[in-house]
């Protein structure tokens, strides 16, 4: 493994252990990473296996060009752990599972860089379908229409003025779009009246840090977590949300062996979304739905396990230049070296991972996935599609900047 220095975007200096590789691609952005999971805590299956490493991780993703990562959260409890990591010092990383440093800095000194400032950190705010159990709170309609004192004591949101959705679950998660994005004034949980600023308001000021309505959807290959009929009661309602006023966001979409009923809905519904639309991520369905979800005027999120069969493989070929987004869902979905895609991996991290036990400071954990692995798919991408990793790169980042990062 080698260690070397670099100088970051945000002027303090990076130990980087990477492999030696060319680097052929542009700007990378990874539009689905999962940096609030345990994984990055040292945590597997309830088990402390080495410290926390997320600074290490994003350094990694800087050295390999991947200069945007998109954090999906996929409940509430997702959304603040999210925020909380993003409004994080780069200074203060190891104390993630402590109590985080006051927000500002003492008068007349530089408030520090967050990491969402210095690694290009931005996220998603909804429920993942499997988690939408947490709408049965809004079943019964005297207990979905709450004041502004219940929402802020037992949901820690906050009251957004002209908000009003009915929903509990929607009125959460429309403050939590509210206070990331808009006026940074509160952050979620904060005391109404005007009690001290926290962490969050780090990524609120000026900088639209939500791009995203989601992971929301449906998936029918894990039903024991939520029912069919919950999931479409919570995709449906975060589809109305998404034509809320007060949102403006593209959809961050999943589905998963719908059997075609995702894609029934998202035809019924595309009124909801018109405006701003969305991707279907770590897509891996079959040709003719691609096809139809891409007329909705949809992009689709490639992954690994976007690319573990010939069938997908035939797929990815297929999809609108202007449509394709790339993505690594870490740390799961990394590439296998049982996959078809594999041959055509150029950047084999392989050599340079060790086992989760043998954590050194600066190393990659093998079978753990991470966003500097998006270099990775681009290869294969740009394999399968027949054009160069260069061109594969820039429209991807174009498709990326136009779906997410729209001027407001």
């Amino acid at each position: 493994m080698s260690a070397f220095s670099i100088a970051s975007a945000s002027g303090f200096a990076i130990e980087a252990s990477v492999p030696k590789i060319k680097l052929a691609a542009g700007q990378l952005c990874d539009i689905g990473a999962n940096l609030c999971d345990e994984m990055y805590f040292g945590i597997y299956n309830e088990k402390k296996r080495h410290p926390i490493d997320i600074l290490s991780v994003l350094q990694r993703s800087r050295t390999l060009n991947v200069t945007k990562i998109i954090c999906t959260a996929g409940s509430i409890d997702d959304c603040r752990r999210t925020l909380r990591i993003l409004s994080t010092p780069t200074t203060a990383t190891a104390s993630l599972d402590d109590t985080l440093p006051p927000t500002d800095a003492p008068e007349g000194e530089e408030r520090e860089q967050c990491l969402a400032e210095a690694f290009g950190l931005y996220m998603t705010i909804g429920i993942h379908p499997t988690r939408c159990d947490v709408f049965a709170a809004d079943d019964n309609d005297s207990s979905s229409r709450c004041t502004e004192a219940e929402a802020e004591d037992e949901h820690g949101s906050l009251h957004v003025p002209g908000a009003g959705t009915g929903s509990r679950v929607l009125d959460t998660l429309l403050s939590l779009v509210h206070y990331a994005n808009l006026d940074g004034r509160r952050p979620p949980g904060a005391c109404a009246s005007g009690g001290p600023e926290t962490a969050e308001l780090r990524v609120g000021r000026g900088r639209r840090t939500a791009v995203a309505l989601g992971e929301c959807g449906l998936d029918y290959a894990r039903l024991q977590f939520c029912s069919r009929e919950r999931q479409i009661q919570g995709f449906l309602k975060q589809l109305s949300l998404a034509a809320h006023p007060l949102v403006d966001l593209p959809l961050f979409l999943h589905s998963r062996d719908t059997d075609g009923e995702f894609l029934r809905i998202m035809q019924e519904n595309q009124h909801l979304y018109a405006k701003r639309g969305g991707v279907v991520h770590s897509f891996d369905g079959s040709l003719e739905e691609m096809r139809a979800l891409s007329e909705l005027g949809l992009y689709i999120g490639i992954n690994g396990c976007s690319l573990r069969t010939e069938q997908c493989l035939e797929v990815v070929k297929a999809i609108p230049a202007d449509k394709l987004l790339l993505e690594t869902d870490a740390p799961w979905c990394g590439i296998k070296k049982t996959h078809p895609s594999h041959p055509h991996v150029g950047s084999d991290f392989g050599a340079w991972a060790v086992k989760k036990e043998k954590w050194a400071a600066g190393s990659l954990i093998k079978d753990r996935n991470e966003p500097c692995c998006l270099h990775q798919v681009a290869e294969v991408v740009a394999a399968v599609r027949g054009v160069a990793l260069e061109q594969l790169a820039e429209q991807c980042w174009q498709n990326s900047e136009r779906l997410f990062f729209f001027p407001r």
